[in-house]
């Protein structure tokens, strides 16, 4: 696994963002909405590097029942987008800063009694998988490409925005909503809130990943992620304030026998290959579909 569920989970939390874009402007503009579904997907990138394919590039289809017109509809998406937090943050080139706090352990461990492995002996696990995994079978015939399927997202009766997320054959589901002085009932996190989460599993994976294919010895492995964002950005007299999250940085809370400089360079590796942080530092664009649904 090089982070295709967490970049599944990613596509489905922008396709929730300019979901609540889009009921925010419908109700600015006084347009009705029945029903409304947003599903997402991207293109993979054509050189993968690692074996990691970094899915960029996204794709949007609107199904919404609504009595406006096309044209309206049309401009309804348009100014959503314009106004979507995440897919303003997305379609920028923000490389996450990072930090280190770093603390350095004994390279020999000493365990009394009796005690379940931890994380080093977990990566050094991981490491057997990944060499076995990476060993070519060439008894067995390639496999037929599979089409997946893509997150969507479903907007419930009381404007919670339900994220339906396929992984390993299996549909699970996060549910979005915004706090009360927005109109929501604060029963879920918000889009951004997720968007920063996504981010820093995403790392924390492939740091995993990454240290066992280095052959490190990680004790402790801990990760923070962190952005400001004004909710006045974009209003009247705030026109000129982003709207979109600032100063995206993430800590690295480690403790490992490893010198601070190996450290620094399996960081470095992690960056290199990590989808959601290659995902953010780069630009990427959005186009749409709008496709009207019965009521």
């Amino acid at each position: 696994d090089t982070g295709v569920e967490t970049q599944t989970t990613a596509r489905g939390v922008f396709a929730s963002d300019i979901t609540n874009s889009i009921l925010n402007v419908a109700a600015l503009k006084g347009i009705g909405i029945d029903s409304l579904y947003v599903s997402i997907e991207g293109r993979p990138d054509a050189k993968p590097t690692n074996r990691v394919r970094y899915t960029r590039n996204f794709l949007y289809t609107v199904r919404i029942a609504s009595d406006a017109t096309d044209a309206q509809l049309e401009q309804l998406v348009k100014e959503a987008e314009e106004q979507s937090p995440v897919i303003n943050l997305i379609k920028r080139a923000v490389t996450p800063q990072l930090t280190i706090d770093y603390k350095q352990t004994p390279r020999e461990r000493v365990i009394e009694g009796r005690t379940l492995a931890g994380l080093r002996e977990y990566i050094h696990g991981k490491r057997q998988a990944i060499l076995a995994f990476s060993t070519p079978d060439t008894t067995k015939a390639k496999a037929a490409p599979v089409v997946a399927p893509q997150p969507y997202v479903k907007v419930l009766p009381n404007g919670v925005r339900q994220l339906n997320v396929p992984t390993g054959g299996k549909w699970y589901v996060i549910n979005h909503d915004n706090p009360t002085f927005l109109g929501g009932a604060n029963s879920g996190q918000t889009s951004v809130e997720n968007a920063l989460g996504v981010l820093g599993t995403c790392i924390t994976h492939i740091s995993e990943i990454q240290a066992a294919k280095l052959n490190l010895d990680i004790d402790s492995l801990q990760l923070s992620v962190a952005a400001e964002i004004d909710p006045r950005g974009g209003r009247k007299g705030f026109e000129n304030v982003p709207f979109w999250p600032q100063n995206v940085r993430y800590t690295l809370h480690v403790q490992t026998p490893e010198t601070l400089e190996t450290v620094k360079k399996w960081i470095a590796s992690v960056e290199s290959i990590c989808p959601m942080y290659n995902v953010f530092k780069d630009t990427q664009t959005f186009d749409h579909n709008i496709v009207r649904i019965k009521k």
